[in-house]
């Protein structure tokens, strides 16, 4: 357990006492980024774990696993892959469905950003956790979009839904639970 502990050893033979002062900490000192975990084990006691970042590994997280060309080639990739909806952006806009496009087009910027973020590349304005929630947010909104988008709903009803898909992404990620996205995707979009 972390702390500072004080231990006392009083020999009765003697008048002499000696103390030890110890202090301590769950890791020994994480690098590159990582994290120190506490876990505490089935038998009761607490044990400290360096959870390493992307491209680390070993006991402190001491050891590179990829090369920085490797590294950044693979960030490259990743950010990239976001490109892939482009076509969906072309079709939302020729189909003058302004709202359901401008709503991919956010979710193609946002997990790009939290890619560079999540790969210690480049991280600005928020934290990675709060760019996981968000981009789990967009991801969610964007797969319902485009499956309402596939069912051919009205156009006329598309600012309504895409804005319950929002909602329900938010919801969903603010409470911890699923269920309640499907709650809110039940009902009728209100217009």
């Amino acid at each position: 357990v972390e702390g500072d502990w004080f231990v006392s050893l009083d020999n009765q033979a003697s008048t002499q006492v000696t103390a030890i002062y110890l202090t301590t900490q769950p890791c020994a000192g994480c690098q590159n980024g990582g994290q120190c975990l506490e876990m505490v084990l089935t038998c009761g006691t607490v044990e400290g774990r360096c959870f390493c970042r992307y491209g680390f590994e070993g006991e402190m997280c001491e050891i590179r696993t990829l090369s920085r060309t490797q590294l950044a080639l693979q960030v490259f990739l990743l950010v990239a892959s976001n490109l892939a909806m482009i076509p969906a952006l072309v079709i939302c806009y020729r189909r003058r469905l302004f709202t359901a496009g401008t709503a991919l087009c956010i979710n193609m910027i946002v997990s790009g950003w939290y890619h560079l973020c999540d790969t210690d590349t480049v991280c600005l304005l928020l934290p990675t956790d709060q760019l996981h929630l968000l981009d789990f947010a967009t991801s969610f909104s964007s797969i319902a979009i485009l499956l309402l988008l596939l069912a051919r709903v009205p156009a006329k009803f598309e600012p309504g839904w895409v804005f319950a898909i929002v909602v329900a992404a938010a919801a969903s990620v603010s409470s911890g639970n699923a269920v309640v996205s499907a709650v809110v995707l039940a009902g009728p979009p209100v217009i």
